[in-house]
């Protein structure tokens, strides 16, 4: 079998070879000069820190001013992006770069969709943008690099070789302007793109330049340039902090020899080859050589691995990630359990013998106690954090700089304490995520009880240890000591000069420990129960809900929005309301809140997730249609596609064709056995409920469930009653199948609810069915059908982890087959195909949603 190679292969693989040749050409550089690594680490050693200190800054400038650039582009097109989506952009951006093949330009065409979804724009957008970022990054070199180049051959600073340099740099920016005016004429590059690569030419021809604003241009050009003085000046400071001596001159030669590499490098962004180069400057300049090399490994420690070490987080700590939602949880955890076993362990002899000279013996014993006391209830606290009690997160806080002293005073423990920062600094970072409030009714209710039980247990263990004394612990105690040994007695500690001699006086002490345990869990119950939402009037609230949906209702949706099990919350304007279900935790509501208008819907939408965080709650919706997703990422909330809602053209369906032989075939075998398809018009009567009864509990066995709700109906008699009933019955009378017309919001849509039948329907019974449901509606006058929702169903282009498991699940999961052939009875019906999606606010939300959807959905 012969061996396929292909061109892109081969192109690839001469790239990664010319790399490596690049790269060993600055080992052997490092290796012909005699650089020892030993020797570079004392000059590393010597490093003034103050200088460091300045790069280190400089380098967040390096970013920022690159986010800058970002910012600028997609304003210069009329968007507005964060500030902070746009550095996430670019360190995520600059990482790819690395390990791509001209990596500054090729790099620009990734993560398009999902910025496009961050800043509410279009994907067309985010390319313009990233082209004009490009082009300014290219003229900044124009502004900045040109004149220094020629300033340096004018003072003779370079050699003379370098004017055939200058003028192949020179000739480069030259190529490049007449490319540029070559695309925006049409002309015959544009042309050959548009036959080799019509992509970059649709990009092109997608560019509304009717909206582009010159000025952010400029500014985005100024921010490159300042870029490249920061470039500049890392030179300089990088021979300044190691020793040597610099000069403006030299930093100019030095960042220019950087850039010709930079340029010319296919891959891994010239490593190897830029330090070798700028570490020839500087020697050619003066500098010596163990110097020289420490410098420019210095610069590119500052310009390149630094700003690679910080891209690694912009994949990891994006907004709504789920490790940094669980990030305080699981260090508060972990720091409790590191405060147990420090607190069990003994301390570092010389380390508590240096605190021996400034703290108490007693002290650093109470500190012991206190860091394993403060470790359970740290491991207990971080289950209600997790939770995101706010009363949680103070508890949390307080407690973490408890356990911060009391690893210092106990042994001077800096590795435990270390931890602890961390931890305040993640619970600090992370306060906003913290806001279900506590039910301070509850609160206040047991406070009394609470402090009674404290004040009589503190009474207690104050008379026992005064009375009982030597006899029993083998000590004589005054009343303030015997009041000090109950509190810490109380609170769960083991005051370090107390043995308990008999075994009433071990009794004695188990029972305060018991009472102070009660205590403070009853404490704990009433300060981390969360606050459970005030719920109106259920009557009143849905009458005035179904009047909004009759006035302004638009979705298919709107009949379930009103159903019995459904929570009402109306926003300020009196126009709208959100139709929700609530857990313990979430509310979860159903599609769009119902508005007269765009903006109305996105108040109420803001006024409702206000009303969730008052009330402790997490708001989720479900069902967005695929019109209002850009209006819900605007919002800043992450949308996971459902599945696909199928809409039938009722002028559009007939019998007709090759293509529905089958579905003829079904018909006509129904017909012949006598099967009838019968139009119950309303009201209905009781023995009609009674078979229908009957139909759907044999459907509800055969399909080993029960009933769900929440976005669509269950089988109600009292909703039923007043609904047209289409069934399919037998030649007997048997009702073998029904279903069960509902209102809509589009006078032209007819919709459907329960959609049942027997287990012992023959085959083509919902053929049967659905075809004279169709013709039923279309005589009625509507002209399109809705045929529900098929759950996972649609994802042919997956972008997200999320999105490719669902691809997954629904397409290899056995338990979702039932899904695939929903889909497959309702595309012979060939409908419209409407994405529908789930919007939520972070990734802790979409890994309850299984839980809360299941609590949510179940009837009753």
């Amino acid at each position: 079998m012969a061996l396929h190679i292909s061109k892109n292969q081969v192109k690839g693989g001469l790239l990664f070879l010319f790399s490596i040749a690049i790269l060993w050409a600055g080992i052997h550089f490092f290796k012909e000069e005699g650089v020892q690594m030993l020797q570079l680490q004392g000059v590393f050693e010597k490093t003034d820190r103050a200088w460091l200190f300045l790069g280190l800054i400089l380098v967040f400038s390096y970013v920022g001013l690159h986010a800058w650039m970002y910012q600028l582009s997609f304003q210069a097109l009329g968007a507005k992006p964060a500030f902070a989506a746009m550095m996430r952009l670019y360190l995520k951006r600059n990482f790819l770069s690395v390990f791509l093949p001209a990596g500054f330009i090729s790099s620009q065409t990734f993560f398009s969709k999902q910025t496009a979804r961050s800043a509410g724009v279009s994907e067309q957008d985010v390319w313009s943008a990233s082209g004009i970022f490009s082009v300014a990054a290219l003229l900044s070199m124009v502004v900045v690099v040109a004149p220094a180049l020629g300033w340096l051959l004018g003072r003779q600073i370079l050699p003379g070789g370098a004017a055939a340099a200058f003028g192949l740099f020179s000739l480069i920016l030259l190529v490049l302007a007449a490319f540029l005016l070559n695309l925006a004429r049409r002309g015959r590059i544009y042309q050959w793109l548009a036959v080799k690569y019509p992509v970059i030419t649709g990009r092109l021809d997608g560019l509304n330049w009717q909206r582009f604003d010159g000025r952010y241009f400029i500014y985005a050009v100024l921010a490159s340039c300042l870029v490249e003085i920061v470039g500049i000046f890392h030179v300089w400071l990088s021979v300044k902090a190691v020793g040597g001596t610099p000069s403006w001159e030299m930093a100019f030669a030095g960042y220019l020899a950087v850039l010709v590499v930079l340029m010319t490098a296919p891959l891994l962004r010239g490593i190897g080859a830029v330090e070798a180069l700028l570490a020839w400057v500087l020697m050619h300049l003066g500098i010596d050589t163990l110097t020289a090399v420490a410098a420019a490994l210095l610069f590119r420690f500052f310009e390149f691995w630094l700003v690679l070490m910080l891209s690694i987080p912009a994949f990891l700590f994006r907004p709504g990630n789920l490790f940094l939602r669980l990030a305080p949880s699981v260090l508060l955890f972990l720091l409790g359990g590191i405060g147990i076993v420090s607190g069990l362990t003994p301390s570092i002899p010389e380390r508590a013998g240096v605190l021996g000279d400034y703290l108490p013996l007693e002290a650093i014993h109470a500190s012991a106690a206190l860091s394993v006391t403060v470790g359970f209830l740290l491991m207990g606290a971080s289950f209600y954090l997790y939770r995101g009690l706010r009363s949680a997160w103070w508890f949390a806080l307080i407690m973490s700089i408890i356990a911060l002293l009391s690893h210092l005073v106990k042994g001077f423990d800096y590795e435990e304490a270390s931890w602890a920062l961390l931890t305040l600094s993640a619970l600090v970072y992370q306060h906003r995520e913290y806001h279900v409030k506590t039910d301070i009714g509850w609160l206040q209710r047991l406070w009394g009880p609470v402090l009674i039980m404290a004040g009589s247990s503190l009474l207690l263990g104050t008379l026992g240890f005064y009375l009982l004394q030597h006899p029993h612990f083998g000590a004589d105690f005054g009343w303030k000591q015997s009041f000090l040994l109950a509190l810490q007695s109380f609170i769960l500690l083991e005051p370090a000069s107390l043995q308990a001699l008999t075994p009433f006086g071990s009794e004695f002490l188990g029972l305060i420990h018991l009472l102070g345990g009660l205590s403070l869990l009853v404490l704990a119950y009433a300060l981390f129960r969360p606050l459970l939402p005030y719920v109106g009037d259920a009557t009143l609230d849905r009458e005035k809900a179904i009047h909004l949906v009759e006035q302004y209702g638009n979705s298919a949706l709107d009949y379930f929005k009103t159903y019995p099990d459904k929570q009402f919350y109306f926003p300020r304007n009196g126009q709208s309301f959100v139709s929700y279900k609530s857990t313990a935790r979430y509310a979860l509501a159903l599609e769009n809140p119902v508005a007269p208008n765009e903006q109305l819907l996105r108040d109420s939408v803001l006024e409702f997730d206000g009303f969730c965080r008052r009330n402790g709650l997490r708001s989720i919706y479900f069902r967005i249609p695929e019109a209002s997703a850009p209006l819900y990422r605007s919002m800043g909330k992450s949308l996971l596609p459902l599945g696909q809602e199928a809409i039938l053209n009722l002028a559009h369906f007939s019998l007709e064709g090759k293509e529905r032989k089958a579905l003829r075939n079904a018909l006509h075998k129904m017909e012949r056995e006598n099967y009838v398809f019968v139009v119950h018009e309303a009201p209905q009567n009781s023995r009609l409920l009674q078979q229908l009864r009957a139909v759907s509990d044999d459907w509800l066995r055969m399909l080993h469930r029960n009933e769900l709700s929440f976005s669509q109906g269950v089988f109600d008699e009292s909703q039923l009653r007043d609904q047209t009933i289409l069934t399919v019955e037998n030649a007997d009378g048997k009702i073998m199948a029904f279903l069960n017309l509902i209102p809509g919001a589009h006078a032209e849509e007819g919709n459907f609810d329960l959609m049942r039948r027997t287990s012992d329907a023959p085959t083509g019974t919902m053929d049967f069915l659905y075809t004279h449901l169709f013709q039923h509606l279309k005589d009625k006058g509507f002209s399109q059908c809705n045929l529900g929702l098929v759950p996972m169903s649609g994802l042919d282009s997956p972008s997200t982890l999320s999105e490719n498991l669902m691809k997954l699940a629904y397409e290899r999961v056995p338990r979702f087959s039932a899904y695939k052939s929903l889909r497959f009875f309702k595309e012979k019906f060939n409908p419209v195909w409407e994405t529908k999606y789930i919007a939520y606010d972070n990734q802790l939300d979409l890994m309850n949603l299984p839980i809360m959807l299941d609590q949510v959905v179940r009837n009753g």
